[in-house]
């Protein structure tokens, strides 16, 4: 950089960083608003915004007697569209809080984010029209889910364990457990609680599951929560605790198309598409998620292994055939 911009190199360098941080909002931005930025003097503000200019790293136009500085045109339209698509993703996952203390806080900072945008900006309003999201599922009773949420966020910012009321939903008894929380999450458009039981297990809760909830008056030294990534490589959608088991899957037809063009684990391998079919490799929990997911594609999926996976799909297709059987049935009676 020329030397006549300032004895003081680092503060140069935060100047200018420091610029261009704000335009990348993205911001049209006059020697004027950059001085008044930095807090430096109009002199000293044109030297940084000519260094971004000669180096490509921002552009220039003119208009009337006033230089104008904005990111180049590319890099407007990636910018505007990266910032778009997180704000949509960002108020997305916050409505799993809504009606909660803070849902409000985090729709106020999202919303003074997006004033900070130029609506007229084209490359601000092709942006726009860019990404949609599909909206989520809500929860049955919106008011019993915020208040869940709510108390469960302040236990985690408080420190506190939680005393609740469960629906289980494999056998759907209600249950008191006692737990230390650890983290909320948002999974197939619902937020689970993930928890430590009293016995030291880490458990997953669907937060519409209780029926009550309470953090308990005694407070615990704060310390770090392990990291909880842990809990869910083996897990394949809401269940976790579920051992890992080698599995072997082989699809046909719409099903192998499927799975050749996406992951829906991270630990899927493809094996070569030969005669028709494919084989798949998984290394998963056997849950109720995964095997419904495997009988979705039924009959254009075969579990090949391990047998327990294969008894598992027979058994709930047998199960679910007998039903419709008994319902045809009873639908011939009457």
């Amino acid at each position: 950089m020329s030397p006549r911009a300032t004895s003081n190199t680092f503060t140069s360098a935060t100047a200018i960083l420091r610029i261009l941080e704000e335009i990348q909002r993205p911001r049209v931005m006059t020697v004027r608003s950059a001085a008044k930025l930095v807090g430096t003097s109009e002199a000293q503000a044109r030297e940084y915004l000519s260094f971004l200019a000669e180096r490509g790293s921002i552009s220039v136009t003119k208009r009337g007697r006033t230089n104008e500085y904005h990111l180049p045109t590319a890099a407007r339209r990636a910018n505007s569209l990266a910032r778009t698509v997180g704000t949509k993703i960002a108020l997305e996952a916050s409505t799993a809080l809504k009606g909660t203390f803070y849902y409000d806080q985090a729709t106020d900072r999202l919303a003074d984010d997006l004033q900070s945008e130029p609506d007229d900006d084209p490359a601000y309003s092709r942006a726009s029209n860019s990404f949609r999201l599909v909206p989520s599922s809500t929860p049955m009773d919106e008011a019993k889910h915020a208040a869940a949420a709510e108390t469960i966020l302040d236990a985690l910012c408080d420190g506190r364990r939680l005393r609740g009321k469960y629906a289980r939903l494999g056998d759907g008894r209600t249950k008191t457990y006692w737990l230390r929380p650890i983290t909320l999450y948002l999974h197939a458009d619902a937020l689970r609680l993930l928890a430590r039981k009293r016995n030291g297990q880490v458990r997953s809760f669907d937060v519409d599951g209780f029926s009550s909830l309470a953090a308990t008056r005694k407070h615990r030294k704060f310390d770090p929560v392990e990291a909880p990534d842990s809990e869910f490589s083996f897990a394949f959608g809401r269940y976790l605790g579920f051992p890992p088991k080698a599995s072997t899957i082989r699809v046909h037809g719409t099903a192998a198309r499927q799975l050749g063009r996406r992951k829906f684990h991270h630990s899927q391998e493809n094996g070569e598409y030969r005669d028709g079919h494919l084989d798949v490799r998984f290394n998963v929990g056997l849950c109720p998620d995964f095997v419904g997911w495997l009988i979705s594609m039924v009959p254009e999926m075969e579990a090949i292994a391990p047998p327990e996976l294969r008894e598992m799909v027979v058994e709930r297709l047998v199960r679910g055939l007998q039903a419709h059987e008994e319902l045809a049935t009873s639908d011939d009676g009457q």
